[in-house]
């Protein structure tokens, strides 16, 4: 259990790490439309084949984790402790995000959940 916990705190660094160091981009984006459009809050994380869910997550002091994407383009993020805003675009099941024009992370939506991969950890959020 240790172990999985240890991955998961370093998957959340490194993706708190890239957000806090990355610049703003202004590009304009073509708005969003649909159902797609809200706040998606961390519910569990999958590494090595153990689930844990969200609270057992912020008991152990890994973080929580919450996305929040605009009609505009813009997603608002707080990862652990690190918050900002970053731009994403979606194509067909796969949301992209990107910080100062760098890729963050691609998550896949399948209905009201993202999944984000990273680290070998899976994470899974749900929308509110």
């Amino acid at each position: 259990m240790k172990k999985i916990v240890s991955y998961l705190l370093l998957a959340v660094l490194v993706l708190g790490c890239f957000a806090a160091f990355a610049g703003c981009n202004t590009t304009p984006k073509e708005p969003v439309e649909g159902a797609f459009i809200g706040t998606y809050l961390l519910d569990s994380a999958l590494s090595e084949g153990i689930t844990l869910t969200r609270q057992q997550m912020i008991d152990n002091n890994v973080g929580d984790m919450s996305y929040t994407f605009k009609s505009d383009g813009k997603v608002n993020y707080a990862i652990g402790e690190t918050t900002g805003t970053g731009d994403f675009k979606k194509e067909g099941d796969v949301v992209t995000i990107s910080i100062g024009g760098q890729v963050l992370a691609d998550m896949t939506l399948d209905g009201d959940t993202l999944a984000l991969t990273t680290g070998g950890v899976i994470f899974y959020l749900k929308k509110q």
